[in-house]
């Protein structure tokens, strides 16, 4: 009989061990779909929100190596009228400075872009100037120049001649149309020629070139839009491309 009853007691707890596996199995499996179905409501939320994210921002490639003028890496200078100076700057920590010690007298800062300009694009410049003790008879040009066959581009902001001169940090901009064939090759420099009547020094600092149709399309902002919205950058950058379609120059 003792043992009859010690049969009984082991299936029963035999049986509610069967019960449980098989809970535990149906709670397991349970378990594992809502983990699968989560993990794809996730990413099927993340690819939403990253094309969300996508649509509004755009990668924008500086085409001005050490355009903060931390060192002299890059820039071709004419002579030792131009120096990098910590006297006077934007960012991080130095400026390069225009100082022609006499009259009339003209010098040359430049760059080798060793990328070719593309015919229909807009490019977009930027640079910050402090001249506090500038006056009439200063002028500059600013321009993509083609070593091998001369062709120009010159920004909108070619002169200095304020006669109060530029006294704190001053943002100047000017975007530009390549529209010549002639453009497809490697042999563009950026320059900035300076000729100077008083011998009043000129510090530049922050200077960005941008691309603005290979970053944006057919869709290009105003030149003041980019002057509040885009920072100095070096190399690449994401940026905010949302803008009110008044904005659009094209």
């Amino acid at each position: 009989m003792k043992r009859s009853k010690g049969f009984i007691s082991m299936s029963i707890v035999y049986s509610f061990f069967l019960v449980f596996v098989t809970i535990s199995a149906l709670l397991l499996s349970n378990y594992t779909h809502n983990r699968l179905l989560h993990q794809e409501i996730n990413e099927e939320i993340k690819n939403e929100l990253s094309n969300i994210g996508n649509s509004k921002l755009a990668r924008f490639t500086n085409l001005i190596q050490n355009g903060d003028m931390e060192n002299s890496q890059y820039w071709n200078i004419s002579d030792n009228s131009i120096s990098f100076s910590q006297k006077n700057y934007v960012s991080p920590r130095q400026s390069i400075e225009l100082a022609i010690p006499t009259s009339n007298r003209t010098v040359t800062l430049s760059q080798n872009l060793n990328k070719s300009l593309i015919s229909n694009h807009y490019y977009y410049l930027r640079i910050e100037v402090f001249a506090p003790w500038l006056t009439d008879g200063t002028s500059s040009i600013i321009r993509l120049r083609n070593s091998s066959n001369g062709r120009t581009y010159n920004f909108n902001i070619s002169t200095f001649n304020s006669t109060d001169g530029y006294i704190t940090w001053t943002t100047l901009s000017s975007i530009v149309q390549v529209s010549s064939t002639e453009v497809e090759n490697n042999n563009w420099l950026f320059e900035i020629i300076e000729t100077n009547k008083k011998g009043s020094p000129i510090y530049i600092d922050d200077i960005v070139l941008i691309d603005l149709t290979e970053a944006l399309g057919t869709n290009i902002p105003t030149k003041e839009w980019l002057d509040e919205n885009i920072p100095y950058f070096s190399g690449e950058g994401l940026f905010n491309r949302t803008y009110n379609n008044d904005h659009l120059t094209s």
